[in-house]
Order: structure tokens, then C-alpha cells, then sequence
């Protein structure tokens, strides 16, 4: 039996396709990321690096094998497509704080909701 920590995330429920959109390169890197799942937060973090969360926060979970190598960074974004007729717009989120969890298999981030 293998244990593939990355793979494992796809079966989660939930799971969808996300842009990262990195702010190190003039006019930002955009990667389409697969496998992305978005979490509510819990009380667990409420004191997340010192933050000072409004309620409007998620967790992302991102598999690092989509990122092509790419780090996430604080600053960095988040767009979440349109998931139905009635909110026909997309959702961005800004990494607020962030870690690299899971043996390196995925990026943890913790966004506020611009739109």
C-alpha cells in the first residue's frame, strides 16, 4: 500500500478548481489549480498568526502539485469562480497568512473575501 497524501486530498468532498494568482511577477502569475478545497474557519483560528479575523475568512487548501512549484505567499489571491445562475460572479479571496502542511503535499491559507 502506497500512501499518497496528495492524491487522498481529491477525495475529499467539495473539491474544486481555483485561480492563484501570485503578486512576486509584475501583473501577477495566474494558476489554475485543481483540487482546491475551501473549509470555514473554526476556533481554532481565531488567534491564526496574530490576525485579526472580521468573520469574513476561509481556509484553502491547495495540493502543492498543481502550483508547478510556486510558493503561496500573504498578499497572493484566490479567485473562485461563479457556482451558480444566481451569484454569477467570481469570488476573490486574499491570503491573509499561510503554511505549507501534510509533508509539503499542500498549502494551507487563510483568506479574507474581497468580492
Amino acid at each position: 500500500m502506497t500512501l499518497d497524501l496528495a492524491g487522498d486530498m481529491s477525495l475529499a468532498d467539495n473539491v474544486q478548481t481555483v485561480t492563484l494568482t501570485t503578486k512576486r511577477a509584475v501583473g501577477g502569475t495566474h494558476i489554475e489549480v485543481a483540487g482546491a478545497l475551501k473549509r470555514s474557519l473554526n476556533q481554532a483560528y481565531e488567534t491564526f498568526s496574530g490576525l485579526n479575523l472580521q468573520g469574513d475568512e476561509v481556509v484553502w487548501n491547495l495540493p502543492s502539485d498543481q502550483l508547478g512549484g510556486a510558493e503561496v505567499e500573504p498578499g497572493d489571491t484566490i479567485t473562485e469562480d461563479a457556482i451558480s445562475a444566481i451569484d454569477s460572479q467570481s469570488v476573490i479571496w486574499t491570503v491573509l497568512a499561510v503554511a505549507n502542511l501534510t509533508l509539503t503535499t499542500r498549502w494551507r491559507a487563510v483568506c479574507r473575501k474581497q468580492r
